[in-house]
């Protein structure tokens, strides 16, 4: 029995709505996450791929999403791309889920705005709920707290989905 309902029964008043697709994924020898420009996702970034490694034992690499399209990257079938986005609206972060989605790798989204461009783009989406949807382009602690504690959820869950955790 779960105390706020069971997060792989997709509860759409729930942030952990998507999980459910994470039962299906097959991770391969590496995960990455994607973030837009800001610091602040560089560190959340960076926080999330010591989580993911230290828990789920998944190779990570963090990068700058403007900057990883333009490397000609390595995507696998099986590659999981983690884009973490305040707005969900970053040109470069939408542009670089199209890039890998159109080699074959699926996407999680770590987001706060409901709806933005991102959202639909996305094999399951994390909202982070912190603050108005409305808020574009600011860089605030709260966006950036949720964000590491979006991160560490979905870390845990990767890590209980590969059998990673203690009871």
């Amino acid at each position: 029995e779960y105390a706020y309902g069971n997060p792989f029964e997709g509860d759409r008043d729930r942030p952990w709505e998507s999980f459910d697709f994470l039962l299906q994924l097959n991770f391969s020898d590496k995960s990455l996450i994607g973030r837009g420009q800001a610091k602040g996702l560089l560190y959340a970034g960076l926080v999330g791929e010591f989580l993911l490694e230290h828990l789920a034992r998944i190779p990570v690499e963090t990068e700058y999403a403007s900057e990883f399209r333009y490397r000609n990257p390595i995507i696998k079938d099986r590659t999981v791309v983690i884009a973490i986005s305040q707005s969900g609206t970053t040109t470069d972060t939408n542009r670089t889920v199209d890039l890998v989605r159109g080699r074959g790798a699926r996407v999680v989204a770590i987001v706060n705005r409901r709806d933005s461009d991102l959202t639909f783009k996305v094999d399951g989406v994390l909202y982070t709920s912190s603050g108005r949807d409305i808020e574009m382009s600011v860089a605030s602690t709260k966006a950036f707290y949720s964000q590491i504690v979006a991160g560490a959820l979905l870390s845990l869950c990767i890590a209980g989905l590969r059998g990673r955790l203690d009871d």
